[in-house]
Formats: structure tokens, C-alpha cells, sequence
């Protein structure tokens, strides 16, 4: 029960998916459509991670035979053939969709097959829609040669943003702490923006994750002890009987997890604890020494653009973290970047806005109430002149000025009876697009990178489609199921990843 009322009150980011139109009646106008039928079972063998060997079990055909007398058996190589057919059109739909979209947040990591012996990488895009809606998928899952150098992890890299065309879309990339994902990034930071100087994002859950377990490691002998007792009881049951009388003439309450067991077995033992937590400082401190700047600079600017937070937050939590000199460095080092990262993102608004007016200009003068002609000459008129003289002074103050006004502003405060947690910072900046144009952009960017999640819920996919009847799979036929796979769990609304976040609950 107490896990269950924790799990509920965890922070949820959830990943829109797609309605599907995934016409489900096979029967049109009363008569059956096979071509529709064997679609559907393309689709239910991708989401569901079936077997293609399912085709021929008696079952399976009885099954569809009594409710559809028309249905034809589908042969094993029939099925796979329709989804890779399946795979080849849902990745040009989701092709048009990475065309429209301003940047994309990138997560990739290595899993090893102990089935085939093989490493895979897999690269993970996180991005908001034309809905202004998050979203997340799964680019790639290819094979990686050893020995797993930066450089063989950067030329993954590039081969699945290239064969996505969205090389010059990156906006971070978020890794674990390995010395050849930082080789690699270092690499690709020409890449990103501001070269790469916040971008190169270390995995939150992986840093409290190594905190977490050298914190344990102060403690790892009494875990054992604790482990030990527990199968020494559980090995007899005349043992567990007598026990369980023991703890209940005792009045000793039941502890169901390790954590509540050594939590009691450390009360018990007046030293421990000091050790255990001082144990925890220590790591916590030279873990969060060692990735302070890149991961957190980039968080807490993802904590200004929360309109909840601003610069308020910063200069609140930095005051209670550091002394007075380094809390003012920090807080400037922050403020700095930010606007470092918003004017990087003004000078691109600007080389667009001549891009288009230059391609405008190509398809040659229009006649408009701007100009006149005269003698078949178009003479531009001082209204057209002096908008065009407001386009090299005036939008300079106008753009600069948006983050500025956005910070002076006051933070934007929950009504009576409306919970904080529930309010969707990428639904404001969707409705102040229009009055902060380019640092809207910036905000839709930077908040997707705080929701980017690991890659294991795709390892433990990998495990499940390369299983060991499945070792002669070849590389580029697992690379369909899993992307397949996630890919159409979206479009019917059937996917299983909705991820657990301490971060900031978007939706």
C-alpha cells in the first residue's frame, strides 16, 4: 500500500501519442479486406513484440476463423514482409514529422546482446510537435563494432541523424558518464549549440544513480548480513512459522523491502548511521563537484524558463547551496549563458527572416501599396523605405529586449484550489508565442532536454525481441521490430513508457 500511494505521487512526464487511425474493421461494405487484415497483424506482431512464428500456430488461425469464415492463413515469410512493409511507411510519415520541428534533444546509449553477441547503440529523439506537444522516439537500434571508441560512438551518431536528416537539428545530447560517450560528444560538439558549451548533457538518473550505490557501499556488509538472515529463515519453514510468532509477540511491525529493513536494522546501531550518511556526503559531493557545470547550468536554465520559477528560483536555491561569492558566480554564470544561448537563437531568427525576404526578392518586384511605377520602373514608396530602415534598428531592441521583459516580469502564480504540480509550462509558452517569439522557441528546446529519459526501457525490449530463439536475427530486421515497435505503440496510443521524473511535470 505505501508503494503503491509513493508510485501515485511521483511526477509524471507523459508522451503524447498520436490517435490512431488505424482503420480496426478489416470488413468494408460487408465484404473482408485481407490486405487490411494482414496490415493489422503487421502492427499487433511489431507492438506486442510477436514472434513471426505465431503465423503458423493452429490457434491463431482458428482463432480469426471463427469470427471472419474469409480469413486466409498468413505464412511466416508473408508476415514478415508486411512488417517490414509496416516499418518502411510509418519511418516516411515520421520523416515529414522531424522536417517541420526546430530542434531535437538526443539520448543514446549501448546495450549487448547476450544472445548474439552482439553490442547495439541506440538513439533516442525527444522533440515537441506542431501541437506543441512532447514527444519521444526511438531513431535508431544498430549494431556497434568494438571496441566502443568515441569515435566509433560518433560516427553512430551521425549515421542515424544523418539517415533522419536532422544533423544540424541537434540541441543536446545526453549520455552516462563513460569516458568514450565524453570523447565522442567532444567530437560532435561542433554540432550543438554554442559548441557544444551546455549541451554535452550527463544523465541525471545515472549521477544519482553512482551516488546512490557508492553510498551503499558504506554499508554493503550490513546489507549482506541482512540478506543472509533472511534466506537463513526463509530456507525452513519451521523457521519462518517461528519467527513470524516472534515478530508478532513483539509487536515488531513488518518491514517488506530491504530498504525498511536496514533503515531499522541502522536504528538499532547508534554508530552506523553517522557513517552511512557522512559516507553519502562525501560521494554525493565529489560526484556533483565533478558534473556540476554543463548538466546543472542547462537544468537551472531550464528552471528560468518555468514562468512558476524565473530567476527567482536560481537566486533562491543558489543563496542556500553556496557561500555569498560562489552563489553570486553561479547565479552570473547561469544568467550568462542564458543569454548567450537566447542571442545565439536571435541571429538565427534573423539569418531566416533574410533568407526569406531574399527568396521573396528572387521571384521578382510585386506591385503593392508600398511602391508605385514610373516609366515601367517600381519605385519603392517611403512607408516601404522606412519599414525596411525599422528591420536594421528597431528589431534589434525588439528582440533583445524579450528576454529581458520575460525575466522582470513577475513569476506566474497558481490560483486558489489549483495545484503547482499540474501546470504545464510548454501549454504557456504555446499561448505567449506570439509576444515572446524567439525565447519561446528557446524554451520549447531547453524544457525537452529536462524530460529526456534513459534508453533501458528499449534495452529491456531488446531482451524480449532477441530472445533465444531469435539469435539468427539479423541486425537490420531488430533495428525494425524495436523502432517499429515504439513507433507504432504512439500511433495507437498503446505505449508503455510513461516515464517517472522528479523533473518538472510538463503535461
Amino acid at each position: 500500500m505505501q508503494k503503491r500511494l509513493h508510485t501515485e505521487k511521483q511526477k509524471t512526464l507523459h508522451f503524447q501519442p498520436a490517435k490512431s487511425k488505424f482503420e480496426i474493421n478489416p470488413l468494408s461494405d460487408g465484404k473482408y479486406d485481407h490486405k487490411k487484415q494482414r496490415e493489422a497483424i503487421a502492427h499487433w506482431i511489431l507492438m506486442h513484440e510477436k514472434p513471426f512464428s505465431v503465423m503458423e500456430d493452429y490457434g491463431f488461425t482458428f482463432m480469426f476463423k471463427i469470427s471472419l469464415p474469409q480469413f486466409e492463413k498468413v505464412s511466416r515469410p508473408t508476415a514478415k514482409n508486411d512488417v517490414i512493409s509496416v516499418y518502411d511507411i510509418e519511418k516516411k510519415k515520421f520523416q515529414l514529422i522531424l522536417r517541420s520541428i526546430n530542434k531535437i534533444s538526443l539520448t543514446t546509449d549501448i546495450w549487448k546482446s547476450k544472445v548474439q553477441k552482439i553490442s547495439y547503440i541506440c538513439v533516442t529523439g525527444y522533440f515537441v510537435d506542431s501541437n506543441w506537444e512532447l514527444q519521444k522516439r526511438v531513431l535508431s537500434f544498430m549494431p556497434l563494432p568494438s571496441p566502443h571508441t568515441g569515435v566509433d560512438i560518433f560516427d553512430g551518431l551521425m549515421k542515424c541523424t544523418k539517415d533522419w536528416r536532422i544533423e544540424h537539428k541537434i540541441f543536446t545530447i545526453s549520455v552516462d558518464n563513460a569516458s568514450n560517450k565524453d570523447i565522442a560528444i567532444r567530437i560532435a560538439s561542433h554540432k550543438l549549440p554554442l559548441d557544444g558549451k551546455l549541451f554535452h548533457v550527463r544523465c541525471a538518473a545515472h549521477i544519482l544513480n553512482l551516488v546512490v550505490q557508492d553510498g551503499l557501499s558504506t554499508i554493503k556488509y550490513i546489507i549482506e548480513d541482512v540478506k543472509d538472515s533472511v534466506r537463513f529463515i526463509n530456507q525452513s519453514k519451521s523457521r519462518l512459522m517461528k519467527f513470524s510468532d516472534i515478530v508478532h509477540h513483539l509487536g515488531i511491525p513488518v518491514k517488506n523491502s530491504t530498504y525498511e529493513i536496514v533503515k531499522h536494522v541502522l536504528d538499532e546501531k547508534e554508530n552506523h548511521p553517522s557513517e552511512f550518511i557522512k559516507g553519502m556526503i562525501k560521494q554525493m559531493k565529489h560526484i556533483f563537484d565533478k558534473y556540476w557545470g554543463d548538466c546543472n547550468i542547462l537544468m537551472a536554465i531550464g528552471a528560468i524558463l518555468d514562468p512558476r520559477f524565473k530567476m527567482r528560483l536560481v537566486d533562491f536555491a543558489f543563496n542556500k547551496i553556496y557561500n555569498e561569492f560562489d552563489a553570486r558566480t553561479n547565479v552570473k554564470n547561469v544568467r550568462d549563458a542564458l543569454y548567450d544561448l537566447f542571442f545565439e537563437y536571435v541571429q538565427v531568427g534573423r539569418m531566416k527572416t533574410q533568407k526569406d525576404r531574399s527568396s521573396m526578392s528572387d521571384k521578382g518586384p510585386s506591385v503593392s501599396s508600398t511602391s508605385s511605377i514610373s516609366k515601367g520602373k517600381i519605385i519603392p514608396s517611403g512607408l516601404y523605405m522606412f519599414d525596411q530602415y525599422l528591420n536594421t534598428v528597431q528589431d534589434d531592441v525588439l528582440v533583445k529586449s524579450e528576454l529581458d521583459i520575460y525575466l522582470e516580469e513577475g513569476v506566474f502564480r497558481c490560483r486558489d484550489g489549483e495545484v503547482a504540480s499540474e501546470f504545464d509550462a510548454l501549454a504557456w509558452w504555446k499561448s505567449h508565442e506570439l509576444k515572446f517569439n524567439i525565447l519561446s522557441k528557446l524554451a520549447l528546446d531547453v524544457l525537452v532536454v529536462i524530460s529526456t529519459v534513459a534508453s533501458e526501457a528499449t534495452f529491456s525490449a531488446g531482451t524480449q525481441v532477441l530472445d533465444p530463439y531469435r539469435a539468427k536475427l539479423s541486425s537490420d530486421m531488430v533495428q525494425v521490430l524495436i523502432c517499429g515497435a515504439d513507433w507504432l505503440r504512439h500511433l495507437h496510443g498503446a505505449h508503455y513508457d510513461i516515464c517517472k521524473s522528479s523533473f518538472l511535470k510538463f503535461h
